[in-house]
């Protein structure tokens, strides 16, 4: 890699008396400008660019101290500085690709600081047409920065999702107006060679009394509202989407009565309105969030697949992992709609919300983890979904907006980081779309029982990458005869030469790309084993991959009131659930028992009859031997008395735990190691707790169970 020209990230830090050190960490402003002074939107620079930083700060600071970290942590430069006239420049002498976090501080009053964000990239490929299968959500209908759009383009984004609100473009009937705004951002695209795809959202107050569409009259009103879009801005639009998350929070009125019904009438009005005037258009449908297959289902019966050109999903998930099974059984229920054949199927959001359990640290900015976690999130997530041979993702958001923070690509526009710095998602999307554009899936390699390493080929032409990455620590063995180029997710490229024709490489959770051609490749076995894991196995069907989903009910053998049970507990104890369609998809659920449930990341308790209920996750065991079990409960909310955790083996209690509730802790982690046979039996249990009060009794848990250490 070429030394980079001279770049400057000016830093202001704010002074802080000693009298004002009690309001310490306050947000400090960040900038980035080139050599001329000019500004350097994001602080987000290409190969050939050292960087030096510019730190501005009130006169009383003399002295500062600084270090620069990478993505991993590691620190990438330090140093201290001596402020002339308010001013230093320091050289971090970087000379890598990746995402750096910048902190400087006062050498006198520690709590004086200031952080902002470096991104370097490789330039992307010129040709646009391989990357159109890579987009980002934007906001710019509801007031987003258009500043970002250059940003996006560097990074190889091709597409963005967008907005013209129906009762803003139309208020007076058959009247079609857009606004400043929208015209304007729309040109801004336009000159950046970015293909807006625009939702038609939402509903009109002139049409159906402002609610979702349900009369014949108001679905074509909403179809010519389409046709208006298309007839403003011509050939920049080549894909309409219908509606936006039907089954979720924007249906309103008779049409909530039967979702899929009122849904598939609008998509036909819309759908023959549209092709009326530009055949050539996509009509996306269903739009539905999460993957809810029921409601799509619905749609299909409707007709609803013959008026849409793909099929629209958000694929929400706290992992990424178990996405592509759920993406295949789209794919299934398509082709049983479809006589047999696919249609395109195209991810419009998905991305990963990070909380504020991230607060503020020494050296480590507000969401910092949070947002590091996201960049491992995107890449393993696009790999899944573009082994399933989606067409187009876009992630959601291209910068932080409104109550979304830290799920942006970029920062907002006032963040302390600086306008729009650079997150560490963007570097990795922009090393996701060099690796990846024009590519198509071929295999998903290193397969064996028990297996959570995960290798997936890719091929461009003759060309082979590889994504490579494992749930638990592993290894792969290469057999290749020249060598091979490994890029980690921030594009940072190291080439490996075989030994006697032989590689080995370590996989852990952050995704790498491996290119050259191999001969073969498989697994190294590690010693360590992870048997079962509730969240990565989970599944629709009772006993699969060794999982059943139940309840304790309070009225077995040898139990107590089941709020303080006596136990030992019995396999006759153990109700399974039942798998009931709702608006998000299926969800185990138990029989009659208000709250009661089961999902992927976790469960709810109930009370039937003035008994506790407990939902439980089992795991049989088809092993003997000592095994290792660890992960957590957790609640969200800080209200109600909390819930209690419990472990059973075999019907018998080695783990129990207060969480959340009055003075406890939210989240209660567990490792434990225990001695099972085969057809063991291990209950992860989730109760209301000290009594029956189920408010906010939603409870995260993972289990993990694994070889002993």
């Amino acid at each position: 890699m070429a030394i980079p020209k001279l770049l400057i990230l000016a830093v202001t830090l704010l002074a802080v008396s000693a009298c004002t050190a009690a309001v310490a960490k306050k947000p400090l402003t960040c900038a980035a400008e080139i050599a001329d002074g000019t500004n350097q939107p994001g602080g987000i620079f290409l190969d050939g660019e050292a960087i030096r930083i510019r730190v501005s700060a009130k006169p009383e600071i003399e002295n500062v101290s600084w270090t620069v970290s990478d993505y991993w942590g590691t620190t990438a430069g330090e140093g201290s500085a001596t402020l002339n006239n308010g001013t230093a420049l320091i050289d971090p002498d970087l000379k890598r690709r990746g995402y750096f976090l910048v902190h400087v501080v006062d050498k006198k009053d520690q709590h004086a600081e200031a952080f902002t964000s470096i991104a370097v990239i490789a330039p992307q490929p010129a040709a646009e047409g391989v990357r159109g299968t890579f987009g980002a959500m934007t906001h710019f209908a509801q007031g987003m920065d258009t500043a970002i759009v250059p940003l996006l383009k560097k990074a190889g984004i091709a597409t963005v999702r967008d907005e013209h609100y129906w009762d803003h473009v139309e208020k007076q009937k058959g009247v079609y107006e857009f606004s400043d705004k929208s015209n304007s951002y729309m040109s801004i695209l336009k000159e950046n060679g970015i293909e807006p795809m625009i939702p038609m959202t939402f509903s009109n107050k002139l049409y159906d009394k402002g609610l979702t569409p349900y009369t014949p009259e108001g679905c074509d009103a909403y179809g010519r509202y389409g046709q208006a879009i298309l007839k403003k801005y011509g050939e920049q639009i080549k894909a309409l989407e219908i509606w936006n998350e039907y089954n979720g929070s924007w249906c309103k009125g008779p049409a909530e009565s039967d979702r899929a019904k009122y849904y598939a009438q609008m998509l036909q009005h819309a759908y023959e309105r549209i092709k009326e005037v530009r055949p050539d258009v996509k009509v996306l449908g269903c739009a539905c969030v999460l993957i809810p297959l029921p409601f799509i289902e619905g749609i299909f019966k409707h007709d609803g697949l013959k008026y849409m050109d793909a099929v629209v999903i958000h694929p929400y998930r706290d992992t990424p992992e178990g996405v592509d099974e759920e993406v295949a059984e789209l794919r299934e229920l398509i082709r049983k709609y479809n006589d047999g054949q696919e249609k395109p199927i195209w991810v419009t959001e998905t991305g990963r919300l990070n909380t504020a359990e991230y607060e503020w640290e020494k050296g480590k900015h507000l969401y910092e983890q949070g947002r590091r976690e996201n960049a491992s999130y995107l890449v393993r997530q696009y790999t899944l979904l573009l082994s399933q041979n989606v067409e187009r993702i876009y992630w959601y958001v291209a910068a932080d907006h409104m109550e979304f923070v830290s799920m942006g690509l970029l920062r907002g526009p006032k963040d302390a980081m600086g306008a729009h710095a650079a997150a560490p998602a963007y570097p990795a999307y922009a090393t996701l779309i060099r690796a990846l554009a024009g590519a198509k899936f071929e295999q998903r390699e290193c397969m064996q029982p028990y297996t959570r390493t995960r290798v997936y080929r890719f091929a461009r032409g003759h060309d082979e990458v590889r994504v490579c990455w494992a749930a638990q620590a592993s290894k792969i063995t290469i057999a290749c005869k020249g060598p091979l180029t490994r890029m980690d997710l921030m594009g940072c490229e190291e080439q490996l030469a075989p030994v006697n024709g032989k590689l080995e490489l370590k996989l852990d959770e952050t995704p790498f790309f491996l290119s050259g051609t191999i001969d073969s490749i498989g697994e190294v076995s590690s010693g360590e084993t992870t048997y079962a894991d509730s969240v990565d196995d989970y599944s629709k069907v009772q006993g699969k991959n060794g999982w059943y989903y139940g309840y304790y009910d309070g009225r077995g053998e040898g139990k107590g009131d089941g709020a303080d049970p006596k136990g030992p507990y019995t396999d006759d104890d153990f109700n399974e659930m039942e798998q009931v369609q709702t608006m998000w998809g299926y969800k185990w659920e138990g029989k009659k028992v208000a709250f009661l449930g089961l999902s992927a990341s976790g469960g709810h308790p109930g009370v039937a009859e003035k008994r506790a209920v407990w939902a439980v996750r089992r795991w049989k065991s088809t092993i003997a031997k000592t095994v290792r079990v660890n992960g957590e409960f957790k609640r969200s909310s800080p209200n109600g008395d909390g819930i209690d955790g419990k472990i059973l083996l075999d019907g018998k209690v080695v783990f129990e735990c207060r969480v959340g509730g009055p003075q406890k802790p939210k989240m209660v982690p567990f490792d434990l190691e225990l001695s099972i046979k085969e057809n063991s039996l291990i209950d992860f249990a989730i109760t209301p707790g000290p009594g029956l009060n189920l408010n906010d009794d939603a409870t995260t848990m993972r289990a993990r169970i694994g070889s002993a250490r």
